[in-house]
């Protein structure tokens, strides 16, 4: 006999998950999504210590293919939000003021990476640029999942 496992995710994926299997006219919905626990985010404000996606939209072309790598990178992968620098900081460009952390960074874009005080594998981003976040990796990992997909 086979165990049933209930799992938690955000409300508002589990409504794409219920829309998704309306659309695909996948039957016994009831019974599926009987297993599935939702929740709202008690807030909305980005905390340090969350983990975030970051938009890869191009807003400027350049002809170096590795600023394509790195939008591709950062949208693709979920980092954490560790430190806000200050906008008197010297080496701050504009309001690029969220670091944020990666685990592992392809070893053909390590140089654009840098150490950010105690953070390695840092990226600096502005607000405007985290375009999810969430206390949890694991929900922002299937937000990706869902995307890839197209559920």
């Amino acid at each position: 006999m086979k165990k049933k496992t209930n799992i938690t995710i955000d409300s508002n994926v589990a409504e794409m998950l219920e829309e998704y299997l309306i659309n695909n006219k996948i039957g016994n919905r009831s019974k599926f999504m009987k297993h599935i626990k939702t929740y709202k985010k008690s807030t909305d404000k980005l905390e340090k210590g969350d983990y975030v996606l970051l938009d890869g939209e191009k807003y400027v072309e350049y002809e170096d293919s590795i600023v394509d790598k790195i939008l591709q990178f950062v949208s693709t992968t979920v980092g954490q939000y560790v430190k806000k620098l200050s906008t008197k900081q010297a080496d701050v460009a504009l309001d690029w003021v969220y670091v944020i952390q990666y685990d592992v960074i392809p070893d053909d874009l390590k140089l654009y990476f840098n150490k950010e005080g105690k953070y390695l594998n840092c990226r600096r981003s502005s607000r405007s640029k985290i375009v999810k976040y969430s206390k949890s990796k694991e929900e922002l990992e299937i937000n990706l999942m869902t995307k890839k997909y197209n559920l």
